[in-house]
C-alpha cells in the first residue's frame, strides 16, 4: 500500500518538475529578477556616504550626500518597497563634508550624525519624513557613529586628529535625548587608523566598537562596561595579516555576539566572524574566496535570524552588487546573488523592513544616482528560487531549531511617560516551515532558558487585533518568566508578519529584558 506521504512526495517533486521547466534557471551565483529597483534621486548623486533606517511608520529613511549640489538630503520612502521618495535637501555647504549616519530614536523621530569641515554635527528629525531638523554641533573630528543607548539618549563615537597617523577615539554621550549636555571620554590613545568605525548596542545594553589598528593590522573591539562608555575592555582579533583589512561592518547575532564582516588584504574575500562571547575572546572566522570584493560589506541580521551581508564585486570593468545568505549562525556556508550588475557600485546600507524582506540602498556611481532594492523573499533571490520556494515545504525536512529575535537591548528601568505608555515597537515574521511539536517561548535569550520580563505587559498583535499578550505581574514589581506562546498562535501566522509591543498597565516604572521567540523541543 501507498502512504500519503509518498503520493503527496511523488506530486511534489512532479510539480517541481514542471515549474523549473520554466522557470529561468536558478544558481547559488544568479542575476536577480525577483527585486524591486527603483532610482530614488538622479540629481547627480556622486558621493559614496548613505545611510539607511527604517522609520517608526514602517517606511525606509535614508540619509546622503549629493556631491554635485553639496548638500544634505534625505529621502523618505513613500511605500514599503520604496518605488517613489520624498527628497528633501537639508543642510547646503561649499567645503568637504564626511561620514554620515541616521538612526531611529526612541521617539519615533530620526536622528543624523554628519561631518563637515572636520565639524561633526547632530542633527534632530522634527517629523517622521524629516522635512525639518534641529542641528547642535558636537566637536571636532573625522569619521563618525551614532547610536541610541539604552537610556534613550544619542551616543556619538568619532575619531579626532590632524591625520589618520595619529587620531584618537572619542565617545560623546548625550545626557539627555536632545543632548542639551554632553560628556565627551576618549577611549584611545593616539592611533593609526584610516577605517570607518562600527559601533553596535551589545545584548547586555551597552555600546561595542570596532575599528582597525593600523600598526597592528588588526581588528580591536572596545565593549563599553557602562551606557556612557566611561569604563572600557579592549579585545584584539589577531587575524592573520594577509587576512584583515579596514573594510568592515558589525551587528549583534541571534545568540546576543558580534558578527563582523571584513574585506581581507591580499585577496580582497570576504571575511566573516563569528564571535562566541559578547568580548569576542573566542571567535570562529571564515572567508569565502571566489569574490573580488569592491567596498566594505554591510551585514545585519536576516528576518530568520541569520546574518545577511551586502557588498560590491570588481568584475569586467564593473562593479556588481552582491547579496550573500548566511546558512548558519558562523557563515560557514552562504548562498549568493547577484542584484546589480549594469553599472559601478559605490556604498550601500541595508535594513530589514517591517515586511519581514530586506531594503538595499547604494550609489549608482556610473550614473550618478541613489538607488534602491526590495527584495522579494527572505534571501533576496530571483524568480526561479521564488517559485521553488512556494514548494519547497513540501520536501524540505522539518526543522529542528527556531530561534526570532525580538529585542536585542535591554531597556532599562525608568519612570514612565504616560500611564498606559507602549514603549517598545517591533515586528518580526514566522519563518516558513517551522518545528513540529515542542513548544514556544519568550525568552531572554537565544537558548530559550533565560526568562524575559516586561514591566508590565507584551503584546503580540496580527494588523490591528491582540492575538497574545502576557502580564509579568501585578501592580507590584514584575516576575522574570519564560513565557509560553501557544503552539496554535505561531502555527496560524507561519510567513506572517506579527507585531510585538511592551506596554506600561499601571504607571511608575517601565523596563524590560533582551526578548526572543524560541523554540524548544
Amino acid at each position: 500500500m501507498v502512504s500519503y506521504h509518498r503520493v503527496r512526495m511523488l506530486f511534489a517533486l512532479i510539480l517541481l518538475f514542471s515549474l523549473c521547466s520554466t522557470a529561468p534557471a536558478s544558481s547559488s551565483q544568479a542575476t536577480s529578477q525577483a527585486l524591486s529597483h527603483a532610482v530614488i534621486d538622479a540629481s547627480g548623486v556622486l558621493d559614496n556616504w548613505q545611510s539607511l533606517a527604517i522609520g517608526s511608520d514602517g517606511l525606509g529613511l535614508i540619509a546622503y550626500w549629493d556631491e554635485t549640489a553639496k548638500v544634505l538630503k534625505v529621502a523618505h520612502c513613500n511605500d514599503v518597497a520604496c518605488r517613489t521618495a520624498t527628497i528633501t535637501p537639508l543642510v547646503t555647504t561649499t567645503t568637504e563634508f564626511g561620514s554620515i549616519e541616521l538612526t531611529i530614536g526612541r521617539d519615533g523621530l530620526g536622528k543624523i550624525i554628519y561631518n563637515v569641515g572636520g565639524q561633526i554635527f547632530l542633527a534632530f528629525c522634527q517629523n517622521i519624513s524629516c522635512t525639518s531638523i534641529q542641528t547642535k554641533p558636537i566637536h571636532s573630528g573625522g569619521n563618525s557613529q551614532l547610536l541610541i543607548g539604552s537610556d534613550s539618549n544619542p551616543i556619538i563615537f568619532s575619531t579626532t586628529g590632524s591625520s589618520p597617523d595619529n587620531y584618537q577615539i572619542k565617545v560623546s554621550h548625550c545626557d539627555d535625548p536632545q543632548c542639551q549636555a554632553i560628556t565627551t571620554t576618549k577611549l584611545t590613545d593616539t592611533l593609526k587608523t584610516s577605517s570607518p568605525l562600527v559601533a553596535a548596542i551589545g545584548s547586555d545594553g551597552f555600546p561595542l566598537i570596532l575599528y582597525y589598528d593600523n600598526d597592528l593590522l588588526q581588528h580591536m573591539l572596545i565593549h563599553c562596561s557602562d551606557v556612557a562608555c566611561q569604563q572600557t575592555t579592549t579585545s584584539a582579533l589577531p587575524i592573520a595579516t594577509y587576512q584583515a583589512n579596514t573594510d568592515s561592518d558589525m551587528t549583534i547575532g541571534s545568540d546576543g555576539f558580534p558578527i563582523i564582516t571584513y574585506k581581507t588584504i591580499q585577496f580582497d574575500q570576504l571575511g566573516i566572524i563569528h564571535c562566541e562571547n559578547i568580548l569576542c575572546t573566542t571567535y570562529t572566522n571564515v572567508y569565502h574566496d571566489d569574490f573580488w570584493l569592491g567596498t566594505h560589506p554591510s551585514v545585519i541580521i536576516n528576518s530568520d535570524g541569520l546574518p545577511l551581508v551586502s557588498y560590491s564585486v570588481d568584475r569586467n570593468q564593473r562593479r556588481d552588487l552582491y547579496i550573500s545568505r548566511c546558512l548558519d549562525l558562523a557563515c560557514n556556508d552562504i548562498t549568493t546573488h547577484i542584484l546589480d550588475k549594469t553599472t559601478w557600485i559605490g556604498t550601500q546600507d541595508m535594513a530589514l523592513g517591517n515586511d519581514g524582506l530586506v531594503l538595499i540602498a547604494y550609489h549608482d556611481l556610473s550614473r550618478a544616482q541613489l538607488r534602491v532594492i526590495h527584495c522579494k523573499d527572505i534571501a533576496c533571490s530571483e524568480d526561479g528560487v521564488n517559485l521553488f520556494a512556494q514548494y519547497a515545504p513540501m520536501l524540505m525536512q522539518t526543522p529542528t531549531s527556531m530561534v526570532v529575535p525580538i529585542n536585542a537591548t535591554a531597556i532599562p528601568d525608568q519612570a514612565v511617560t504616560t500611564l498606559g505608555q507602549v514603549f517598545f515597537t517591533t515586528s518580526i515574521s514566522i519563518p516558513q516551515p517551522i518545528p513540529s511539536g515542542g513548544r514556544y517561548v519568550l525568552a531572554g535569550n537565544a537558548q530559550g532558558t533565560a526568562p524575559s520580563i516586561v514591566d508590565d505587559k507584551v503584546v503580540l498583535k496580527a494588523g490591528n487585533q491582540t492575538i497574545f499578550e502576557f502580564e509579568y505581574g501585578g501592580t507590584g514589581t514584575p516576575n522574570p518568566t519564560l513565557v509560553e506562546v501557544p503552539n496554535a498562535i505561531i502555527e496560524s501566522h507561519i510567513g506572517q508578519t506579527i507585531t510585538i509591543e511592551f506596554r506600561d498597565v499601571y504607571g511608575g516604572r517601565i523596563q524590560a529584558s533582551t526578548m526572543y521567540l524560541v523554540w524548544i523541543p
